[in-house]
């Protein structure tokens, strides 16, 4: 009985240190005032959509042009992965219907495009994912390395614009790079072949 009453209190005290220490790095984040972050953090959470849609495209188009049977694959699972990463977050953002900080905390400022359920970040979920189907494709720390940076700027920026609590983007990190791993090992099977081009 003393051990339950004991690792209640402490799962209770650890989820209210975590809730804090999330609440505070938002705060932190979202009131770091300055035109050039602000007009940094906008371009980078703007940029995950159009990343994606050119990533599989150039994929898709040169493989075509080229007669590149696995440029064309990469084309395709990355558009795959991406899928269905986003729609795994999706899902779970109407499970969960976790409010979005700004409209539960009045000094959280709203600066970009956001609406809908918190939990797990959308972009953050796409960013990632396009960042590990871009490693493991070329599997070259050169790539890989400006790849993770990229997407992580991604995920800050949407904490930074007030849409989004660290757990959110922290969760969407994990939903997009563990469902690309997973598309990704499932596309190496040999039944997974693309239609000769």
């Amino acid at each position: 009985m003393l051990i339950a009453i004991i690792f209640s209190l402490l799962t209770g005290t650890l989820k209210l240190n975590a809730q804090l220490l999330d609440q505070k790095l938002l705060y932190t984040l979202n009131n770091w005032d300055s035109p050039f972050a602000r007009v940094s953090f906008s371009i980078l959470s703007g940029s995950v959509n159009p990343a994606i849609a050119g990533v599989s495209s150039y994929y898709i188009i040169s493989g075509y042009i080229k007669k590149d049977r696995e440029k064309v694959k990469n084309g395709v699972i990355t558009g795959i992965s991406v899928a269905f990463a986003t729609g795994t977050t999706t899902l779970l953002k109407y499970i969960i219907r976790r409010p979005r900080p700004y409209l539960e905390n009045e000094r959280i400022k709203k600066m970009g495009s956001g609406g809908g359920p918190s939990f797990p970040s959308g972009h953050t979920t796409a960013a990632f994912s396009l960042a590990t189907c871009i490693c493991a494709i070329y599997q070259k720390p050169q790539v890989c390395i400006p790849a993770f940076l990229w997407s992580t700027a991604a995920g800050i920026s949407r904490i930074y614009l007030g849409v989004h609590y660290p757990t959110d983007v922290f969760g969407g990190m994990l939903i997009g790079t563990s469902i690309t791993l997973i598309v990704f090992s499932i596309s190496q099977f040999r039944a997974f072949q693309i239609v000769s081009i």
